[in-house]
């Protein structure tokens, strides 16, 4: 006999079409999360920062001892590399210093994507980001 799989009751569903359904709700383009649904963790479940932000950033160079990089904004036309990004685990933040901003790697999902904060969380928890 094989043993039994154990199932983590924090993982999510690995297809979004096997979100808990709400009622009445039209089906959405994107997969959404409240906030109930997410697991008190759900921070350290996000994607690795160095793959995350490596696809979206043009000419992102290497990171400093710190965990910074730089590269090119992605909202705005930058001629010179005025956007950061700190790469390491348990710090993924960017931030323009151009003007546009800065945040976490769940606000530069929803800003680069146009998602609001559930649609976000549930792209980035279910690897379709």
């Amino acid at each position: 006999m094989m043993p039994m799989k154990r199932e983590n009751p924090h993982a999510f569903p690995s297809v979004p079409n096997q979100l808990p359904a709400t009622s009445g709700t039209p089906t959405r383009k994107h997969p959404r999360l409240d906030r109930a649904q997410l697991p008190s963790n759900w921070p350290y479940m996000l994607p690795e920062p160095k793959q995350y932000f490596r696809r979206r950033i043009a000419e992102l160079c290497s990171p400093n001892a710190i965990g910074w990089a730089q590269g090119k904004c992605p909202f705005h036309k930058d001629p010179a590399a005025a956007f950061c990004v700190n790469l390491r685990w348990d710090q993924p933040q960017w931030r323009c210093f151009g003007g546009c901003g800065s945040g976490n790697m769940v606000d530069f999902h929803m800003r680069m994507y146009g998602l609001d904060f559930s649609e976000a969380v549930a792209e980035l928890l279910l690897g379709l980001a």
